[in-house]
């Protein structure tokens, strides 16, 4: 989830505060993943639903108060969900497709997915933002 930079100065925060909002996502995410990836492999989609259902229980927690603990909070639980629906969805790939070369695409279009989303979303949010 991208925050729109314009609320930055409501925050009264410094930019190197703001700078660990901002990661607060990606370091609960590097570190949930090892140990999500381990629980999910019992499971089917369950935790990739799950995962979901804590990204919008993440984003509706940027809705109650522009503070920033509370949104620190919902950056970290935005994390530990993506680690959650990324580890499901490549199991989920792995699953369906066992066949090495078709596994090998398959992944390889799920990584292309996301990387085009990391990238191209911020840009398009803006776009429609703006």
């Amino acid at each position: 989830m991208t925050i729109p930079i314009s609320i930055f100065p409501q925050l009264n925060a410094s930019p190197s505060s703001t700078g660990l909002l901002f990661s607060t996502k990606a370091i609960l995410q590097v570190i949930s993943s090892p140990v999500v990836a381990r629980l999910v492999d019992g499971y089917n989609l369950e935790p990739l639903i799950l995962g979901l259902g804590i990204e919008v229980v993440s984003t509706f927690l940027y809705t109650l108060k522009e503070d920033y603990y509370l949104w620190a909070v919902a950056r970290g639980i935005s994390g530990l969900a993506s680690s959650m629906i990324i580890s499901s969805g490549f199991l989920h790939v792995q699953r369906v497709y066992r066949q090495g070369a078709e596994m090998g695409s398959a992944m390889s279009n799920v990584a292309t997915g996301i990387i085009l989303g990391v990238t191209a979303g911020p840009p398009m949010g803006g776009l429609l933002y703006g």
